[in-house]
This record gives structure tokens, sequence and C-alpha cells, in this order.
């Protein structure tokens, strides 16, 4: 993953704007999740809080990684929202 820049940061606003109701949304995937844990679903919760924390890679600024962010995006059905 590249260093954050505002081209990254406008592209995946287009992309979350799109996914986020498949998840948060009326009969999206959380509300999905809870009716499925029934009873369970608080202690599934504190479970999933108390997971330690993951330790990120670091940025990755080379010359192919926008080349590589491109095509992924591309295959994806995006385009990188240029500044």
């Amino acid at each position: 993953m590249p260093t954050p820049a505002r081209a990254i940061g406008n592209t995946l606003r287009v992309i979350l704007k799109a996914h986020n109701p498949l998840e948060e949304g009326p009969g999206g995937l959380y509300e999905s999740c809870e009716q499925l844990a029934g009873p369970q679903v608080d202690g599934l919760v504190a479970e999933l809080r108390a997971v330690p924390e993951v330790k990120l890679a670091p940025n990755l600024d080379g010359p192919n990684i926008v080349e590589a962010a491109r095509r992924a995006l591309a295959r994806a059905g995006y385009a990188l929202q240029e500044e």
C-alpha cells in the first residue's frame, strides 16, 4: 500500500460509498450476522474486541506500486480518482 494521498482517499470514498450499504444497510451483512448469532451476539462482540491489533506493514512507494494499484482497481471495476 502506498503512502496515503488525496487520490487514494478519494478512491476509497467512491468504493466505500457503494460497499457500505451492503454491510451496514437494512438486510446487510451486519444485520445477518446479528440474527445468526442470536443471544450469543454480545459474547461474540466482546471476543472480537479482545483480539489484538494487527501489526501493519510499512507503506511502499516504489515505482510499480501505483501502477499495481491501478490494475487492481481496474479489475474490480474502479479507477484511481485523481486529484
